[in-house]
């Protein structure tokens, strides 16, 4: 399959947001569909936050090594940025990490957020530890079902509708 896109634009591509637009096209919403259970989450949700527009969050995972999770992102704008990142409930601490995902410094977690400064056309690692009992990869995160490239995202929410996490989790797979 082949899928391209013209953007007309009156401004620069960078504040038109053109890579954001690309991502957007590139890669479509997701969801994972579940059997109704026992929980506390609304029917829609976001459990990730990443601002401003000129970063994207390129990768959510569980870390290699325990049971944090890995946030990784990219400033595309060149631009020096203090990114803001709204973390998923019950994160308990946050460290900037390197692609390794070892710890190099830790941030300040301040009503669910954190801030961690990019330079230009960095990657970034965030490693975000929870107050939580071990849980395997497959309960984290089991994607079953794409929907069509039409379907909307807020652009700046992780791509998925809804994914397993933590003590309320859907049967694993």
């Amino acid at each position: 399959e082949f899928t391209y896109s013209l953007y007309p634009h009156a401004a620069s591509w960078r504040e038109a947001l053109t890579v954001r637009k690309g991502y957007d096209l590139n890669y479509a919403l997701l969801s994972m569909p579940a059997e109704k259970h026992a929980g506390a989450l609304a029917a829609e949700h976001s459990f990730v936050e990443i601002k401003p527009d000129n970063v994207v969050l390129t990768a959510i995972k569980k870390a290699e090594d325990d049971d944090a999770l890995i946030l990784r992102f990219f400033e595309w704008a060149g631009a020096d940025t203090d990114v803001q990142i709204q973390l998923p409930p019950g994160a308990q601490s946050a460290h900037d990490a390197d692609l390794m995902e070892r710890p190099l410094a830790d941030l300040v977690v301040k009503n669910g957020w954190v801030t961690v400064h990019a330079k230009p056309y960095e990657i970034k690692t965030v490693k975000v530890r929870f107050d939580l009992p071990p849980i395997s990869q497959r309960q984290i995160l089991r994607l079953d079902h794409p929907l069509p490239r039409s379907a909307k995202r807020e652009s700046n929410s992780f791509p998925f509708v809804s994914y397993t996490w933590g003590r309320d989790a859907a049967k694993p797979v």
